[in-house]
C-alpha cells in the first residue's frame, strides 16, 4: 500500500515538473529577446487574431491597406486579444474594427470602436494586468516593451469613433524604383455618363452607406482601340465608408498575345508570368461575381472599363451598374488644379502605396479606395452626399473636359 502510494506521488510530481515546464517554456515563449521580431504581414496577423477569437462575441474586421511590421507574432496576438476582451468590458461593444497605418518610420495598429476614448489611467491599470488570467504570465506592459512601444487611446475626427493606438516597428522592403508611367489616355467615347442610372432608392444612399468595388486593370498597351488588351484585374471593397483590409480581387490574365517590353517595364509583368494564367472570359464572370451589387470606382474609369468591356460581351456579361470616377471627382473639387494623375494626387493627400505594389492592379486599386474615403468629406461639405449627387457632379467635370 505504501509503496503504491509513493509511486503515485511519484508520478503525480513528475506531471506537475511536466506542466511547469511547460508552463515555462510558454513564458519564456513571450520574453524571448526583441532580436526574435520578425517581419509579419498585417493581414495575417488579422487572420490569425479573428480564428483566436473564435465564434464568440467579439467581432473583428480588418480596415485600410495592409502593410508589413516587426513583431514577436504569437506575443502581439496575444496581446490583442487581450486588449480586446478589456475594451469590449469597458465599453460594452462587441465589434471593433482593425487598421495599420504607416507613420515616419513606425506602423501603428489601431483598434477601433464605436464610442469614447479610454482614460490613461484605465490604460496604465491594464499595462500591469497579466497577458491572460494567469498570473505568473508576463505583464501586458512586458509585450509593450518587447516591441519598443507604448499604447494611447484618441478619438477619431468625427468624434464618434475611438481607436486604442500601438506603434510598431515598420519593414523597410525596398524594390527597384518605378518606372515613370505615362500618363493613360482618357476615354470620352465610352463615356460613364450613357452608363442607366442608379435606381431612385440607390441613388439616395448616402456615400458612407455604400457598397463599393474598387478596380484597376493593368493592359499590354495603353492604345485599346488598336489592340491592347488586359492582363491583371485588381479590385477591393469598401463598406459603409471603410476599406476592407482582407477582401481583394486579383487575377492574372492570359492576353492571349505577347506582352511588350516597354509595358512590362511599367508594370513588371511577362510572357512568363501570364503563360498559364486564364483568358479575360473565365475572370471575368468571376469578377462580375465578386462585384454584386456594389458599385464600381476606378481612376479614370473609362480606360478601365474600355479594357473589361469587350471581354465581358464575348462572356455575355454586363457591367452597367454606376460608376465613380475619382479622376473626374478630383477634377470637379478642384477645377483649378493641374495633376489628378493618381501619383498626384496620392502625394497631395499622403497617400501610401504597398511597397512594390505601384502599377500593380490591387495595389493601385487600393490607393483609388483610400483616395476615394478623402474626398467623400470634400464631396460632403459641398452638398454632395449621395450617389446621385456624386454621380451628376462627375458628369459635369466630364461634360466641361470634351467641351474644351
Amino acid at each position: 500500500m505504501r509503496h503504491r502510494l509513493e509511486t503515485a506521488l511519484c508520478e503525480e510530481s513528475l506531471a506537475l515538473g511536466r506542466q511547469i515546464e511547460s508552463l515555462a517554456s510558454q513564458i519564456e515563449g513571450l520574453q524571448r529577446d526583441p532580436g526574435r521580431l520578425e517581419d509579419t504581414w498585417s493581414n495575417d496577423l488579422w487572420s490569425a487574431l479573428t480564428e483566436r477569437l473564435g465564434s464568440g462575441d467579439l467581432e473583428l474586421v480588418a480596415i485600410g491597406i495592409p502593410a508589413w511590421l516587426r513583431a514577436d507574432g504569437p506575443a502581439l496576438l496575444e496581446l490583442l486579444h487581450r486588449l480586446l476582451q478589456l475594451l469590449r468590458d469597458l465599453t460594452g461593444e462587441q465589434q471593433f474594427e482593425a487598421e495599420v497605418q504607416l507613420g515616419n518610420q513606425r506602423v501603428y495598429i489601431d483598434l477601433i470602436w464605436h464610442g469614447l476614448p479610454v482614460d490613461q489611467g484605465q490604460l496604465e491599470q491594464w499595462r500591469r494586468l497579466p497577458l491572460t488570467d494567469a498570473a505568473s504570465h508576463p505583464q501586458l506592459n512586458d509585450i509593450l516593451r518587447r516591441h519598443d512601444s507604448d499604447c494611447w487611446s484618441l478619438a477619431d475626427a468625427d468624434g464618434r469613433y475611438a481607436r486604442l493606438r500601438l506603434p510598431l516597428a515598420a519593414v523597410e522592403r525596398v524594390g527597384p524604383p518605378p518606372q515613370p508611367r505615362p500618363p493613360r489616355p482618357e476615354f470620352h467615347d465610352f463615356s460613364i455618363a450613357d452608363l442607366p442610372a442608379p435606381d431612385a432608392v440607390l441613388g439616395r444612399r448616402p456615400l458612407r452607406q455604400l457598397e463599393m468595388v474598387v478596380f484597376d486593370t493593368e493592359t499590354t498597351g495603353l492604345d485599346l482601340r488598336r489592340g491592347d488588351c488586359l492582363i491583371s484585374l485588381g479590385a477591393c471593397r469598401i463598406l459603409n465608408g471603410r476599406l476592407l483590409a482582407r477582401d481583394a480581387f486579383d487575377q492574372l490574365v492570359n492576353p492571349q498575345r505577347p506582352i511588350p517590353p516597354q509595358s512590362s517595364l511599367i508594370h513588371g509583368l511577362t510572357d512568363d508570368d501570364v503563360a498559364e494564367a486564364p483568358p479575360a472570359e473565365v475572370v471575368l464572370p468571376r469578377f462580375r461575381d465578386y462585384v454584386g451589387h456594389g458599385v464600381l470606382v476606378a481612376h479614370n474609369a473609362a480606360f478601365d472599363l474600355a479594357a473589361i468591356q469587350p471581354p465581358a460581351e464575348r462572356a455575355g456579361l454586363d457591367f452597367d451598374m454606376p460608376v465613380l470616377d475619382t479622376l473626374l471627382l478630383s477634377r470637379a473639387l478642384d477645377p483649378t488644379f493641374e495633376g489628378h494623375g493618381l501619383d498626384a494626387l496620392a502625394e497631395r493627400f499622403q497617400l501610401t502605396f504597398e511597397p512594390g505594389t505601384r502599377h500593380t492592379a490591387l495595389g493601385d486599386a487600393r490607393v483609388t479606395a483610400e483616395l476615394l474615403l478623402h474626398l467623400i468629406p470634400r464631396l460632403e461639405a459641398r452638398g454632395i452626399g449621395t450617389l446621385e449627387d456624386a454621380i451628376a457632379f462627375q458628369t459635369g467635370a466630364l461634360e466641361r473636359s470634351e467641351a474644351r
